[in-house]
């Protein structure tokens, strides 16, 4: 079931907003302020038929446009990381091993789906510490996490990171970390040079 969930009152109370006629399945959410929001996920719990979705809000979760759905089935949207106000990524859990992520270079108002690597990869977390630094992690044991320097225009192994790796979080743009099998800790006045 989809739920969006709200609180106002830092957690004391919370409303429940029911979204089973827009998704299939919620798997992330990001909010920008506290009137401008976006849901991802998929419009089917059916694996066979089921599209990555992207809905928007912009009054605090009362209405949901959809904002993004892909062409492909067999998909659904998975984690979504912001490295600025007009720049976004989502990775794409593909069923099939099809590899794709979507982005936004105008803060959300247009999506559009890129290929990730040739061969069957299928995505998991992804973080980006400015508009072009990222990386992205995989499914599967024996794939690395991959890394891009442009945007996402390429993509390299990045050995540095193990596998499965589910998430990643940036804090303050001084640290970042990232779960998959292990805990992983990443310099980023490091990276943010690169």
């Amino acid at each position: 079931p989809c739920f969006f969930i709200k609180t106002e009152d830092g957690g004391k109370t919370w409303s429940s907003q029911n979204l089973n006629d827009k998704l299939g399945m919620l798997i992330d959410v990001n909010f920008h302020s506290v009137k401008e929001g976006f849901l991802f996920g998929g419009n089917s719990a059916s694996t066979e038929s089921e599209r990555s979705v992207i809905l928007a809000t912009t009054d605090g979760g009362k209405t949901w446009q959809q904002r993004f759905i892909s062409k492909d089935t067999m998909e659904m949207c998975w984690k979504v990381s912001f490295p600025s106000a007009k720049v976004g990524y989502v990775s794409v859990l593909g069923y099939d091993a099809h590899s794709t992520f979507i982005k936004t270079i105008d803060g959300g108002k247009t999506w559009n789906e890129y290929k990730l690597i040739e061969y069957g990869y299928e995505t998991k977390g992804i973080g980006f510490i400015n508009d072009n630094v990222g990386w992205v992690g995989g499914e599967r044991g024996t794939l690395p996490v991959m890394k891009t320097l442009d945007g996402g225009k390429t993509w390299k192994p990045d050995y540095s990171l193990g596998p499965y790796v589910n998430r990643f979080r940036f804090i303050n743009g001084k640290v970042g970390y990232a779960i998959g099998s292990t805990i992983y800790k990443i310099d980023l006045k490091a990276e943010g040079k690169k």
